[in-house]
């Protein structure tokens, strides 16, 4: 009898997260999808504006054969129509050298004529890492902790406990005496 209710157990299981993993559920709710595809299009809109960022500092170096200074960059940015008015509002920080340590312990020291630009959001920097072509900024669903591994991992997971739960059924009949 306990063979039996495990087996149903473990079925049901087995079906209930094949059924959540086929309809594309197991990974987040609905009501946390909504939030968290508003955090990705909100990450990717500052993304688009430190990239704009990128393209005037890339064109300034090309057009003057120098940097712009931090002052000029903030200046372009405070006047630029299409950065968003919460990016205008971030720290702003452009460095040339003495680059920032969270930057450097993550990617490693950059080459020469290197830059970083950092955004610092109130709860967390940003950051434009030249020698990379790195934008801290563009991030994915999988950076957000989700992914549908989870719970493909139950599907998988169940049916190894179904497999192990029938093998030991089998041996077990096998080693009873018929009655």
């Amino acid at each position: 009898m306990i063979k039996i209710a495990l087996n149903v157990t473990i079925s049901l299981y087995f079906l209930v997260w094949l059924f959540i993993f086929s309809t594309g559920g197991g990974t987040y709710s609905d009501s946390n999808k909504e939030s968290i595809e508003q955090s990705i299009r909100y990450y990717h809109s500052i993304r688009d504006d430190l990239n704009l960022i990128v393209n005037y500092v890339n064109e300034f170096k090309a057009d003057k054969a120098l940097f712009p200074s931090e002052s000029e960059l903030i200046g372009w940015v405070e006047a630029n129509q299409q950065i968003e008015n919460y990016v205008k509002n971030f720290h702003i920080e452009f460095f040339l050298g003495d680059y920032p340590s969270h930057v450097v312990d993550e990617l490693g020291f950059p080459d020469e004529n290197s830059y970083v630009i950092s955004l610092w959001t109130g709860d967390q920097h940003l950051y434009y890492a030249s020698w990379l072509e790195l934008n801290s900024a563009d991030v994915s669903v999988e950076e957000f902790g989700i992914a549908r591994s989870n719970s493909g991992i139950h599907v998988l997971f169940s049916l190894l406990l179904l497999l192990v739960l029938n093998l030991y059924i089998r041996k077990t009949e096998k080693s009873m005496p018929n009655k």
